[in-house]
Order: structure tokens, then sequence, then C-alpha cells
């Protein structure tokens, strides 16, 4: 039933369910695919996020975040391919942001990023960047508690094709914002949250934002509904996950 219902909502989406990895080995898996598309890469922006700088495993671009390549390929490819709005959590500087802008951009979308950030001088920030590199047109920003911008969409009856979650290691936050992306994404909808294979995860409920431990992988597995969400892979330290009613 889930096969049938799942490839009606997202025909041609490949998954990689052996991508899993064990708790706290913090291993990252490389980019692969999940729409298809001719060719190694998208399109040239894509391309370049491939060969990008970097300082470690992290990219190095003119907006600075902490994202592998693989993170910045798979948010770029599923940015690109999802119909709709995409939510953010988490704007930080606005390196995702960016990434996610170009995608719609360069897709022909007229649609949105609606990114959410806690810190008003992030936002400023991000705002600033995106708006010289011209994407003013296809962002949004919204400061404060990710959970009450939320809540006002959904008043609003606002919904999006695709999230990224990566506002916050806390166990209660990302537990939250499962909830939130249940009732916020459209069916057949992709959510990628990032630090899903940090090593610092544990199992612990009540994880606060600690440098030695993180809540984000128990947060969703207590958090994200088994019956409407189902895993499709790892890449980079990213999870993966479709909702599928």
């Amino acid at each position: 039933m889930e096969d049938s219902l799942s490839s009606s909502v997202a025909p041609g989406l490949e998954l990689h369910p052996n991508s899993a990895i064990e708790l706290g080995s913090g291993l990252a898996r490389r980019y692969v695919r999940n729409f298809p598309y001719a060719g190694d890469f998208i399109d040239d922006f894509h391309r370049s996020l491939s060969s990008a700088p970097l300082n470690g495993p992290i990219i190095q671009l003119d907006i600075p975040g902490w994202l592998r390549p693989a993170d910045a390929l798979k948010l770029y490819e599923v940015g690109y391919f999802s119909p709709g709005d995409i939510l953010e959590f988490g704007t930080n500087r606005g390196l995702s942001a960016y990434i996610l802008a170009s995608a719609v951009k360069n897709s022909g979308r007229l649609s949105k990023v609606a990114t959410m950030e806690l810190n008003k001088d992030y936002t400023e920030v991000a705002r600033k960047s995106l708006s010289a590199k011209g994407l003013a047109d296809f962002t949004e920003f919204h400061t404060g508690d990710a959970a009450d911008s939320c809540e006002q969409f959904a008043r609003q009856g606002r919904t999006f094709g695709m999230a990224f979650v990566d506002h916050s290691h806390a166990y209660e936050h990302v537990l939250k914002s499962c909830g939130d992306v249940d009732r916020l994404l459209n069916v057949g909808a992709l959510c990628i949250f990032h630090d899903y294979t940090d090593r610092r995860n544990t199992l612990s409920k009540g994880v606060g934002e600690s440098g030695s431990e993180y809540g984000v992988y128990a947060g969703i597995q207590d958090g994200l509904s088994k019956r409407r969400f189902r895993f499709v892979g790892v890449y980079g330290c990213c999870g993966v996950f479709q909702k599928v009613a």
C-alpha cells in the first residue's frame, strides 16, 4: 500500500534505504540523486557545488555556513525538483537559503523559500547577501521562534513542497519541528534534516543545545510519524524523509 501511494505522489523518486547508518557512527554518505536528470549534474550551479573549496569537510562559499558538498548537492537537487514553496528552519547567515533559492530560480519556478531564524542580526545579514545575489524575489525572511512562524503558516492554510530542518540540535526543538512539517508539508514532499548522522546524537530525551550531545536523531525517531513519512536515504550528514500520507 505504501509503495503504491508513494509512487503516485512522487513518480520516479529513487530511494536509498540501505544508506542508513548506525547511531553514533558519525559517518557521512556521498551524494546520490533521488530525481531523474540527464548527466552527472542538473546544471552548472549544481556542478559548482561539487567542486567548491573546502575547509576540512565543509564547503567554503562567500556566504558562511556548515554544509558538506553532499549536503549542498542534495539541497539543490530537492529544491530544484520540489513543486511549491520551501520551508527552512534556521537561516543563520543564509548559505542553505542561497542554495535553495538558487535552485528555485534556476528551475524556472516562481516559488518562495520561507526561511525562519531566531536571531534578527543573522536574518538581516542573510537578507542582504541574498538580495545582492539577485534572489530577493525568491526568499522571504521570518524572524522569531520557528514554532510561532509555523503556527502562523498553519492558520493561513499555507503548505510547502519541501522542508529543510537545521535550526537546533535540541531534542525538544527537533521533536516540535517534526509535528510542524507533518501539518505543513504536502503529500509527496521531502524533508531534509541536517546533522542526522552526527556522532554526538544519542537516544536521550530532553537533550538541550549542547556541544557534546545532540537530540536530532532521537527527536526524529520520536516525532516523525512512521505512518505518514518514510525514510528516503542519507546524503552527507542529512537524513531525508518523504511525506506519503
